[in-house]
């Protein structure tokens, strides 16, 4: 586009409208031209290869394209030479002519209109020859230099153009003068005639203020209240008036339109009359303002229309996400008018509306929240202080009447309490649901009883906790105290609490007739002896069996819980059971004292030997609680070959028997038939020990270890090592150095046999009694090997002493341990064939240490990681001992 790219040029290079410098038209040109030339230099033709190439046609087309570049420029500088002269010389034609009139009183041709008109006509002239006169004197130069540039390249401009450039500084230069001298003749009707036009201006000035008072006054500014749509019109209606209304009586200057005209009249005989022109400032702000207030109201009628639209909406339509989207756009808009808006009262009743509404739309969507029920309207109505009524008709223009911006605070906080109420409303229905899907299961007893037995599932007690928990946390919300919800919590706490309690104590009351039952009911020697408290369970026997009869019929928890006087009833018969119990305590400690034994049985076994213990037989199962090994008695037959109640031997866990002594008999009182049992298992144990040690010298060891009982085996066994010893230590006094050598391989020797011996057929009981002595026939020999090593020579060193050393006492014959400083009496408990642990000697080591304990009656407290053997090897020391032990587990688990 040439013409397009020369404006571009022009424009680009130019300044305040002006062409560019004749030396850039000059460049252009000459850059042009050297293309041109270049391109003139150009072969039209090449061979390149068997190709012949002609470029004869592209060639003429880039030279003619270079051509009209060139010539573009020339032309547009020849028709700017052409169109200054031919419109410079137009004008100082019209000059000619308009000069030479005469508009004085001299033409007494001319009326007083004409005069004036004729006046105007000159001075307006002369006022345009004023304004080109600066331009128009440093024309001429420039317009001769662009002559003579465009002939060097070959332009030349006609002979009339070159006359009138050669002629027109002289004949400007007298139009200026002309001008001067007609300018001098008019002197006097020129300030006549500017005396009038102040005088006007002065009155118009007083026209343009009141005009701006009217304005102010009349024009749409601000609106009294909220902008609504009744607004609109009248507002829209006095901005017609005052840009294109007539006078009336309240607009009596007519419109903005009509003084404006007015104004610029007289603005432009000012200018002609060189006279200060007026800038009318008001005029120029109520003009500024009519336009800003016709977009302003354009928008206020956008926004208000809108929301009157909206108002309509059901509220069950409500788009609230849409709503605060499009009323953001709206607010968008108006911060968008111009910054003139912004002073204007009705601007900002605009923007407090919207902003209004962008507050009220998000409580509007929380009050759509379903947590809202009736009551909370009402208090909608409180806050807000506006009756409404809330039903399928309302709408959103009925809750944003409500003017909810304005109680923001106060709303949320409604909404917030309905949310709250909602959540506890669902967690009071779950406690309801929860309560109403559990129920009590009843067992019987026994599988042969007739009385049930209550049973809680422990859903039942998880979901006591967590309610009564629940529960509590309620009682303290704050949105629960003072409300329907507090009756609720409070009858549910009752309800529960009631469960908690109910069943904790039936389960107690099952748990303690369930024990006294069979004491009370199955033992007459108990009733007997406990008539009061017989006669008291009688009556409790009778109202729980009747209680527990009827209980499946109600099963629900709660309900079951809550029947009436049923905690009442409980509580007063576990009052009366734990009488019951506490009579029957006193009863059995006056057996554990006869009985010391009694103490560590457990009390449901001690009451089921109490109540059978006139029959031995039955007793038989427990005798493993009484005793370290004896698991059962061999009764001596009647006439009817049926067992008697003397007992003739006792066994052990392992079935090994050994024979009484004497007949016991099982007769009387249980706990005095039983220290008679007591005291014939070690008269036993005894006789069996003194039958066994003359036999141990007058058969072979591999024989006589099988002739009495594991216990004495050992026993014995270890009696006579302590002799050897005794004696070996006799013979190194007296000089025999090889005495403990001699008794050490002597203890070889008998663990030869003993492996012989269990490498042969063996028993499982001789075979555990065989493993038995071997374990304690080790421990002798690496004793003796100890004592070599050490080279001990007398019987009173430490090596020696603080091993267990059997012996019997001198005034009872009785068997005793010694370790170290302490005499043990062994005590003759029944221990059968349990076998032992290795002994190490850190097994000699606690034993020194336990025993020692045992004779300053002290306690010990072997210490080590689990499964070590720490219990195993006090009883070991237990059966070394011929004492019973007892082992008792006292942690937290």
């Amino acid at each position: 586009d040439l013409n397009g790219t020369l404006a571009e040029f022009v424009e680009q290079n130019g300044s305040d409208g002006d062409d560019p410098e004749l030396d850039v038209f000059d460049a252009e040109i000459a850059k042009y031209k050297a293309v041109q030339e270049e391109i003139s230099h150009l072969t039209t033709s090449a061979v390149i290869g068997w190709i012949r190439i002609d470029a004869k046609p592209m060639k003429q087309a880039l030279a003619t394209w270079v051509t009209k570049w060139v010539f573009l420029f020339t032309h547009y500088l020849s028709n700017k030479v052409v169109n200054s002269m031919s419109e410079l010389y137009e004008f100082m034609a019209r000059g000619d002519e308009v000069l030479a009139k005469d508009p004085t009183e001299a033409n007494k041709d001319l009326d007083e209109t004409s005069r004036n008109a004729l006046l105007y006509e000159m001075m307006g002239y002369m006022r345009d020859l004023r304004k080109r006169q600066e331009k128009t004197d440093v024309m001429f130069e420039p317009l001769v230099a662009t002559v003579a540039l465009l002939k060097t390249y070959g332009i030349s401009i006609s002979e009339d153009v070159l006359k009138q450039l050669e002629e027109a500084p002289l004949a400007w230069t007298a139009l200026k003068k002309k001008s001067l001298n007609v300018k001098e003749k008019l002197s006097m009707m020129q300030q006549l005639e500017a005396r009038k036009i102040r005088e006007a201006s002065d009155a118009f000035a007083k026209k343009v203020e009141d005009f701006r008072e009217l304005f102010q006054k009349l024009a749409p500014f601000a609106v009294k209240g909220k902008i609504s749509a009744d607004a609109i019109e009248p507002a829209y209606a006095a901005l017609d008036h005052f840009h294109h209304g007539k006078k009336d009586r309240e607009y009596v200057h007519g419109s903005l339109n009509d003084v404006v005209v007015e104004s610029k009249d007289l603005n432009e005989k000012q200018d002609l009359f060189e006279l200060i022109v007026t800038d009318y400032v008001a005029l120029r702000k109520s003009s500024e303002d009519l336009t800003n207030l016709k977009r302003l109201w354009d928008v206020i009628s956008s926004v208000i229309y809108t929301f009157t639209s909206w108002n309509t909406t059901l509220w069950d339509k409500i788009d609230v996400d849409y709503l605060v989207e499009e009323t953001k756009t709206l607010q968008k808009q108006t911060k968008q008018l111009p910054k003139g808006c912004a002073q204007y009262d009705v601007f900002r009743s605009l923007g407090d509306q919207i902003k209004a509404l962008l507050t009220s739309l998000p409580l509007v969507a929380e009050l759509r929240h379903p947590a809202m029920r009736e009551r909370h309207w009402k208090l909608l109505q409180q806050v807000t202080g506006k009756k409404f009524t809330m039903d399928d008709k309302f709408s959103l223009g009925d809750l944003l009447a409500l003017e909810l911006h304005t109680c923001a605070d106060s709303v949320s906080e409604i909404v917030e309490r309905a949310q709250k109420e909602l959540v506890i409303e669902k967690q009071l229905v779950k406690i309801e649901e929860t309560w109403a899907a559990l129920n009590l299961d009843f067992v019987p007893f026994t599988p042969d009883s007739d009385v049930v037995n209550i049973v809680v599932d422990d859903l039942i007690v998880e979901a006591l906790e967590n309610d009564n928990l629940l529960l509590q946390n309620l009682g303290s919300n704050k949105y629960v105290q003072g409300t329907k919800f507090q009756e609720i919590v409070d009858d549910w706490q009752k309800k529960l609490g009631t469960v908690d309690s109910v069943l904790s104590v039936w389960a107690d009351v099952a748990k303690k007739w369930s024990m006294l039952e069979s004491v009370f009911i199955g033992s007459q020697d108990i009733r007997v002896q406990l008539p009061d408290d017989s006669k008291r369970f009688d009556g409790v026997n009778t109202e729980f069996t009747n209680m527990m009869r009827d209980a499946p019929d109600v099963t629900n928890v709660v309900e079951a819980c809550n029947v009436d006087e049923r905690l009442e009833n409980l509580e007063r018969m576990l009052g009366l059971l734990e009488m019951c119990e506490k009579a029957l305590q006193d009863y059995l400690e006056t057996k554990r004292i006869a009985f010391p034994r009694f103490y560590f049985v457990a009390p449901a076994d001690l009451l089921d030997i109490l109540s059978k213990g006139t029959n031995p037989q039955l007793i038989l199962r427990h005798l493993s609680k009484c005793f370290d090994n004896v698991h059962n008695l061999s009764f001596e037959p009647d006439e009817m070959g049926n067992p008697s109640k003397n007992a003739i031997s006792m066994w052990s866990g392992e079935k090994e028997n050994v024979a009484f002594s004497q007949k016991c008999a099982c007769e009387g009182p249980v706990e005095q038939w039983l220290n008679v049992v007591v005291e014939t298992m070690r008269a036993a144990l005894f006789a069996e020990f003194k039958i066994s040690v003359p036999k141990y010298d007058q058969m072979p060891r591999t024989k006589w270890m099988f002739e009495q009982s594991a216990q004495n085996t050992i026993v014995v066994s270890r009696l006579i090592f302590t002799q050897e010893v005794n004696e070996a230590f006799d013979r190194l006094e007296d000089g025999d150095d090889n005495a403990v050598k001699d008794l050490l391989q002597k203890q070889l020797d008998q663990l030869k046999g003993i492996i012989d011996a269990v490498n042969g057929k063996l028993e499982k009981l001789d075979r555990k009694k065989v493993l038995t002595l071997c374990t304690i026939d080790v421990h002798a020999r690496d004793t003796c090997q100890k004592l070599i090593d050490e080279k001990v020579d007398v019987a009173d060193a430490f090596q020696w002493s603080s091993q267990l050393r059997y012996g019997t006492n001198e005034k009872t014959g009785k068997l005793q341990i010694n370790v170290c400083d302490a005499e043990i009496p062994y005590m003759y408990e029944y221990i059968g064939s349990p076998g032992c642990l290795v002994i190490t000697p850190l097994t000699d080591r606690c034993v020194i240490t336990l025993t020692q304990a045992q004779r300053l009656v002290l306690g010990g407290a072997p210490a080590g990681p689990a499964g070590t053997g720490k219990t195993e090897t006090v009883k070991d020391l237990g059966r070394a001992l011929g004492i019973q032990v007892y082992v008792f587990n006292c942690s937290d688990q």
